[in-house]
C-alpha cells in the first residue's frame, strides 16, 4: 500500500451533522465510536510504563500512534499519557524533571510532533480551527496571544510651572457660578 491509497475504517468516521433531527443519532454514534476506540487502546496498553525506560516509552508511543491511525484521530499528549498508564500531569512533571534524559528528549519530540499534527490538520481543514487555537493556547505548548504593555509616559498639564503659577492658572480656569462672565 502506498501513501496515496485511501483506507476506509468503518468505525473511525463519525457521521456528519445532517440537521436537528439527526443530532441525537450523530451524537450517540460518535460517542460509541470514541468510547470503543478508548476501550481498544486500554486493551492494548500495559497498566503502567516505566518512564525511565526509553524503549518501553517508544513502544507505547508507537502503539498509540498506530491506534490514532486506525481510528483516524489526532494524537495528543493526553492520549499518550493514558497509553503510558499515567496522568497527563504526571507526564508533564516527569518531562520537566527529566528533560535532558533520553526519555525526556523523546517525550519532548512527541509533544512537538503531536502539536504539529494538530496544526497541520487545521491547515488542511481536517480539524476545527477554533478548537485547535483553544488547545494550543491552553495546552502546555507555550502558544498564547501576546499583548505588548508599555507604561504610559507621565504627563504634567502644567509643564514646568512653579506651584504658585499653576494655582493661578487653575483658579482662572474655573467658570463663574452662574456661567455668565458679565454680571
Amino acid at each position: 500500500m502506498n501513501h496515496n491509497d485511501i483506507v476506509a475504517v468503518p468505525t473511525a468516521k463519525a457521521p456528519k451533522y445532517g440537521g436537528p433531527e439527526q443530532t441525537a443519532v450523530v451524537r450517540v454514534d460518535s460517542i460509541r465510536q470514541i468510547v470503543n476506540s478508548k476501550r481498544d487502546l486500554l486493551e492494548k496498553s500495559p497498566v503502567r510504563v516505566d518512564l525511565r525506560d526509553e524503549g518501553a516509552v517508544r513502544q507505547a508511543a508507537d502503539r498509540y500512534l498506530s491506534h490514532c491511525t486506525d481510528y483516524a484521530v489526532l494524537p495528543s499528549f493526553v492520549g499518550l499519557a493514558a497509553t503510558l498508564g499515567v496522568s497527563r500531569m504526571y507526564l508533564y512533571r516527569f518531562l520537566e524533571q527529566n528533560r535532558e534524559s533520553s526519555t525526556g528528549r523523546l517525550l519532548e519530540q512527541l509533544r512537538s510532533l503531536f502539536t504539529d499534527a494538530r496544526i497541520t490538520a487545521a491547515d488542511r481543514n481536517a480539524a476545527l480551527e477554533s478548537l485547535t487555537i483553544f488547545l494550543l493556547k491552553n495546552g502546555n505548548e507555550g502558544f498564547a496571544d501576546r499583548v505588548e504593555v508599555a507604561p504610559a509616559e507621565p504627563s504634567n498639564p502644567f509643564g514646568n510651572m512653579d506651584v504658585e503659577a499653576a494655582r493661578r492658572r487653575l483658579i482662572e480656569s474655573i467658570p463663574d457660578d452662574d456661567g455668565d462672565a458679565e454680571g
